[in-house]
């Protein structure tokens, strides 16, 4: 993927306007990191997971605290999004900012102007990111559960509603889902040590699906039979439209069999590669994120006890961008944007930040 490098506010309009900026979303960090990583999970090694007490996810220990201290003054929709609540206030969660507003991605990319480094803005395609926010608020925010596991429930309720989710999503994304479930394949084969059987098998069915050639119906629905008996399931009778729902349905499943083997066998797993991208953009009472049309990105994880030395681990889910931006002269853009008002007291629109820009303003005269 080739880097794009922007040296003034005047390049940057122009590559955006170019580029139909309508269609993506857009992140802005003030330094290169490899990967676009929540607070929550950012440097999760360097908790102490020895104390029993504490919740196996450090992060949750925060929001439950910080709900036992606000919660009886909160409203309606802040308690129902209370995840998005503490995000807002400072607290590390599992969510990512994200914005609609390219110029705003930009503001955050100009960050830390003292330091010699780039800034750098991530564009995502907005039809390729999965929109999970009507499942969230039904799940305790402030308490154990993880999004991943909701996904992997056998309940026959529950696994037709994931496989639905998928299927909805796929249908008119068949690029997206190629590309996601070679992931899911090459994944396994690093977390088995090679392809198991049906992998293979899996594998080379696909192949035949993606070039339109004859199928062999039978042998996809024993796969999915075998996947059914792995993952000790009586899954249901589906009624398949069309043959690329044979292929979403083992998609699920073999994600299933690989999340259950990671949690079950503690195999050190980093990065989660063959999940989209999944927006949570809940109704919100904070004009911050308003003002910065601002959205989130909710990260999926998935916790496991490595069985050696007996630590946690966390496998958490890769952040897929499409269009990489190196952000240079950050200096002179920042004095740029302030001239069509993108600054600290628009941004923020808070007593704190208007003060502050004021200060820094008045301190440049």
């Amino acid at each position: 993927m080739d880097k794009i490098i922007i040296t003034s506010l005047q390049e940057y309009i122009k590559y955006i306007s170019e580029s139909t900026h309508n269609d993506f979303y857009f992140r802005g960090e003030s330094n290169y990191f490899h990967d676009r990583i929540s607070s929550g999970l950012r440097n999760i090694e360097c908790f102490d997971f020895g104390q029993a007490e504490k919740h196996r996810v450090p992060f949750f220990n925060y929001i439950k605290e910080y709900y036992m201290e606000v919660g009886n003054r909160l409203n309606e929709i802040d308690r129902k999004n209370f995840i998005c609540f503490s995000q807002h206030h400072g607290i590390p969660t599992n969510l990512l900012d994200i914005s609609r507003d390219p110029l705003v991605a930009l503001y955050f990319a100009c960050q830390d102007v003292n330091k010699s480094t780039s800034g750098y803005i991530y564009m995502f395609k907005k039809d390729n990111v999965l929109d999970i926010t009507q499942y969230l608020p039904e799940y305790n925010m402030y308490d154990n559960s993880e999004f991943i596991l909701e996904l992997c429930r056998l309940e026959k309720e529950k696994l037709i509603n994931t496989i639905q989710l998928f299927k909805s999503f796929f249908k008119q994304r068949k690029k997206l889902f190629e590309k996601l479930f070679l992931s899911l394949i090459e994944d396994r084969k690093h977390l088995f040590k090679g392809l198991q059987g049906y992998d293979e098998n899996i594998l080379n069915m696909f192949e035949d699906f993606l070039n339109d050639e004859e199928k062999d119906t039978e042998s996809i629905i024993n796969i999915i039979e075998s996947l059914q008996k792995t993952l000790n399931t009586d899954i249901f009778k589906i009624v398949f439209e069309e043959e690329e729902d044979y292929f979403i349905t083992i998609y699920v499943l073999l994600f299933i069999d690989y999340f259950k083997s990671i949690v079950e066998f503690g195999e050190p797993v980093f990065r989660i590669n063959f999940l989209p991208n999944f927006k949570y953009e809940p109704i919100s009472s904070f004009q911050r994120i308003k003002h910065q049309k601002g959205l989130f990105f909710y990260q999926s994880y998935l916790n496991y006890k490595e069985p050696v030395y007996e630590v946690d681990g966390y496998s958490i889910q890769r952040i897929s961008y499409d269009i990489e931006l190196e952000i240079r002269n950050k200096g002179e853009i920042l004095k740029s944007l302030d001239k069509i008002g993108i600054n600290r007291k628009t941004i923020f629109d808070d007593f704190d930040n208007i003060a502050k820009y004021i200060v820094e303003s008045l301190k440049d005269k």
